[in-house]
């Protein structure tokens, strides 16, 4: 669930124009791959738990932080196997490293 002021700064943020989170394009040529994943579940996580939504995608952030190695086409045949990378979190994780980015992430940053 969303933290307590989550609600406020949201309705603010939005008459406001402020940012919720950082668009991709201002620190996707900037991270490593790993930490690029993790910062895209974490901020997805959170823009979902804003909009009411049940996320469990920061186990999945924080297991790609962790990893010791780059998360790149040897290791995506085993992300199955690490700790919240099964089923969507999975999907998104291989998006992000296909395109850069997560496309909901990108709506929920726009919307």
């Amino acid at each position: 669930q969303a933290e307590p002021r989550a609600p406020r700064f949201d309705a603010s943020s939005r008459r406001h124009g402020v940012a919720r989170r950082m668009p991709t394009r201002l620190f996707c040529k900037i991270l490593s791959q790993n930490d690029l994943v993790a910062v895209i579940l974490e901020g997805l996580d959170y823009l979902r738990r804003l909009a009411g939504r049940r996320s469990f995608l920061w186990r999945a952030a924080r297991t790609i932080a962790e990893h010791p190695h780059p998360i790149s086409e040897e290791d995506r045949a085993q992300l199955e196997r690490l700790p919240g990378l099964a089923g969507e979190p999975r999907r998104i994780v291989e998006e992000i490293l296909a395109t850069g980015s997560a496309a909901e992430y990108e709506r929920r940053l726009a919307g």
